[in-house]
């Protein structure tokens, strides 16, 4: 019986252990507006500071099986990390390729993220 309780005790600390929130609602809108994107704003990079909330916080779980908790957890990180090489992108004078390659990183993040969140 014992063994029994303490199994039941190490299964529930093991579900709601790493659980991480995110919001998938929030990170599509932000995914598609990207999207459309010509050019690198202040908005934009406002935009990953929201979306690294919006993989921290939000209505939807991901349990640590399969990866999935880590998967949010990483991708919160990206998005902030994101958000510093934007600002920096965004005051510097870039010539119009190395900005465009950037835009595209940008974008790319976007559409991984979202794939993340789905």
């Amino acid at each position: 019986m014992r063994t029994v309780a303490i199994f039941a005790i190490f299964v529930t600390v093991l579900l709601f252990s790493g659980c991480a929130h995110y919001d998938p609602i929030v990170i599509e809108q932000l995914s598609n507006k990207t999207q459309y994107a010509d050019e690198i704003t202040e908005d934009m990079c406002e935009d990953f500071y929201t979306g690294a909330r919006a993989f921290a916080e939000g209505p939807e779980r991901a349990y640590p099986w399969f990866g999935r908790a880590r998967e949010i957890d990483d991708a919160n990180v990206v998005m902030r990390k994101q958000g510093v090489v934007c600002y920096s992108a965004e005051s510097r004078e870039l010539s119009d390729k190395a900005a465009a390659r950037i835009l595209e990183a940008f974008k790319r993040t976007w559409r991984e993220a979202e794939g993340v969140a789905k």
